[in-house]
């Protein structure tokens, strides 16, 4: 019968080899001493094939990681970010249709950490912006996304109505604004159907 290899001061990932121990099971184990300091007898074979790598205070690390507050969580770049994943992955929320329903997507580190979002975007500009993005038809990306104000924001609604105004096309406030026509009072009429664009724009 083969003589089994010992593994006596063999370091593996944090953890090294002291002496065998007794099986776990049936299985060959030896006594390792953690790099933290911490003594455990583990299997041979999770050793050698490198699945336990320490005596477990990696995977307390990494949580500890995953679990350690930004100190942003109730600030309103965070608000932002929550409402943005809420719009596209709660088929709940009032605005879902408008975004996740009609294949809007988020960036995946975006969306499964806020602090990718916050290392990309930064602090808002004032308290009165909010994210948007520079192409409504595409997700909420790095490329795509800045801290806009309210008037930037109205811009960009997808429900905008655009007319042709002195032959440039601009959405109906700006045209409004050119002509000098109440904004509500041409939205209501054209929406109805009572006046035309192309007559009173042109």
């Amino acid at each position: 019968m083969a003589k089994a290899h010992d593994f006596t001061n063999v370091k593996f990932g944090k953890l090294h080899a002291i002496e065998e121990s007794e099986k776990i099971g049936n299985r060959r184990a030896y006594k390792c001493l953690c790099e933290c300091g911490n003594v455990k007898n583990i299997r041979v074979e999770c050793l050698v094939n490198g699945m336990t790598k320490s005596c477990g205070c990696i995977r307390n690390e990494r949580i500890a990681l995953l679990n350690k507050t930004h100190g942003k969580s109730k600030s309103s770049e965070y608000k932002s970010w929550h409402h943005a994943k809420e719009r596209i992955f709660n088929p709940n929320d009032k605005k879902y249709s408008y975004y996740g329903g009609r294949g809007i997507k988020m960036d995946e580190q975006w969306a499964s950490n806020f602090e990718f979002f916050y290392q990309d975007m930064g602090d808002k500009p004032s308290k009165n912006h909010s994210i948007g993005r520079i192409d409504v038809n595409e997700g909420y990306f790095k490329w795509n996304c800045r801290w806009e104000n309210s008037k930037q924001q109205a811009r960009e609604r997808t429900d905008n109505v655009y007319v042709i105004c002195n032959n440039e096309k601009m959405i109906l406030k700006d045209a409004c604004k050119i002509k000098q026509i109440n904004y509500k009072a041409a939205s209501r009429n054209l929406k109805n159907g009572t006046w035309l664009a192309k007559e009173i724009f042109k």
